[in-house]
């Protein structure tokens, strides 16, 4: 039996940034059954995350794209992850 969990460390969050990024740490851990026991895996995973919004996007996109905005728009934020805080 396998048990895989993701974890971010919140309550000890250390935000690294570099321009419009964020560095976020966190580990990833399984158990796995062997024949001579159970193994604990753990593995070091960090996340990028960018500090840009939407809004400022489409700010930009409408400032740049004029009468092709709204495709350009869609072509840019269709199929992104979106953080809410």
């Amino acid at each position: 039996m396998t048990e895989c969990r993701w974890l971010i460390a919140d309550i000890l969050l250390l935000i690294a940034r570099c321009g419009r990024l964020e560095v976020w740490p966190g580990y990833d851990t399984s158990i796995l059954q062997f024949e001579s026991g159970a193994g604990l895996v753990v593995d070091i995973i960090h996340k990028m995350i960018s500090t840009e919004t939407v809004y400022n996007v489409m700010m930009d996109i409408h400032r740049t794209a004029g009468a092709k905005f709204r495709e350009e728009f869609v072509r840019e934020i269709v199929g992104k992850i979106v953080i809410t805080r």
